[in-house]
Formats: C-alpha cells, sequence, structure tokens
C-alpha cells in the first residue's frame, strides 16, 4: 500500500489524525508492505514521516487478536498450495504450535500462510535468492536462506530444526508444522507435524 499515506508530513512533523487511521486501517486489512513516497524523497521531515509510519504499523499490528482469523471453510480452495496452507493454519489454531515452517522454491507457499493471522510465527526457507528477498515483503513470514547444496528433503528438515532451534523460537520436544513439495519442486502438497529433535 502506497501513495499519500501520510502527505501532509511532507511539510509538517506530524501526521494527520486521518492519515494514521488510513495506514492503520492498511495493516488491519492485510496489507503485505506500506511505503511512503514524496513524505521520505522530497518532504522536509523523512525522518518523522518514517517513524510515525513504522509507530502506527507496530500499533496496529499489536492490536489483533494474538488468536488469529479462522480460515473461512465456507471459501472454495482450487489449488492444493492453497489447501495445505489453510490446513496449516487450522492445525496451528488447535494444536501447541511453536513455529509454522515452509520449505518453498517460488515463495507461493508462504503467500498463502501469510493470508490469515495465525499467532504462530511462520519461518519460509528457500534457496532462491529473489523468493527469499520477495518472501521479505509479505506479512507476519520471516524468510531464511538455505544452502544451495541441501537438495535431500530429510537434510533440509534436518537444517529447518536447527535453524529454529538456534533462534529460540523452539526448544527439543515443541512441535512445528512443516509444508513442502513431494517430490521436491513441485507446489506444497504436504503438511507434517513433527516434535523438534534433541540435539
Amino acid at each position: 500500500t502506497a501513495t499519500q499515506m501520510m502527505e501532509s508530513m511532507i511539510s509538517s512533523p506530524v501526521p494527520t489524525r486521518a492519515e494514521v487511521s488510513d495506514c492503520a486501517n492498511a495493516v488491519l486489512d492485510g496489507t503485505d508492505a506500506v511505503m511512503l513516497s514524496a513524505e521520505s524523497a522530497a518532504g522536509k521531515y523523512p525522518v518523522e514521516a518514517v517513524e510515525a509510519l513504522v509507530r502506527t504499523c507496530i500499533e496496529a499490528e499489536r492490536s489483533v487478536d494474538g488468536r488469529g482469523e479462522a480460515p473461512h471453510d465456507t471459501l472454495p480452495f482450487d489449488r492444493i498450495d492453497q489447501t495445505v496452507a489453510m490446513a496449516t493454519l487450522y492445525a496451528a489454531g488447535h494444536l501447541d504450535l511453536k513455529a509454522i515452517a515452509a520449505l518453498t522454491n517460488s515463495g507461493t507457499s508462504a503467500l498463502w500462510l501469510s493470508r490469515y493471522i495465525s499467532g504462530t510465527p511462520i519461518y519460509a526457507f528457500t534457496r532462491d535468492e529473489v523468493t527469499y528477498r520477495k518472501m521479505a515483503l509479505y506479512r507476519h513470514v520471516q524468510p531464511r536462506m538455505m544452502d544451495a547444496d541441501l537438495q535431500d528433503r530429510d537434510a533440509q528438515i534436518t537444517h529447518v530444526q536447527t535453524a529454529l532451534l538456534k533462534a529460540g523460537v523452539a526448544a527439543p520436544n515443541d512441535r512445528i508444522a512443516l509444508t513442502f513439495g513431494q517430490p521436491a519442486g513441485r507446489g506444497a502438497n504436504t503438511l507434517r507435524i513433527l516434535e523438534i529433535a534433541s540435539r
């Protein structure tokens, strides 16, 4: 979401109430990213404009119910990867999962997972740098690069578990959800619930 987000800050050090409200509503409506243009490119208060936008986004995200949204089971799913993502979010809402991890080449499964706020952190692992950069804009998705040499699925799963342990996201015996394509290179068609292995 962009264009005139904090337009008054081109010449004023503080935004209007309406601008703050519009920015917060963009976040609440599910936008992946917000962007300033003239406010930071040519305005008199570029730093203040960015800080005001950041504060607004953080407060809007805090106001969302931590239990998240339930996927709408009345909506038809016509893609397997979308169905797997919705099943993953459903599982996250009913099991004590510490994280959702997606192994993805294109980032599509991470995009589907970002559609709803589950309250469970989402980590997307890829070996493709373009996909990694693209996923940095997805709401509530934290992209992670994987070594391009990790071709074997078991090695990739071990890498995910190790990364989540190192990041302090999960501890041994915690449960996570993992989505991936089987065989590798296909869209996400598999959901696996697994316990983080002890070191």
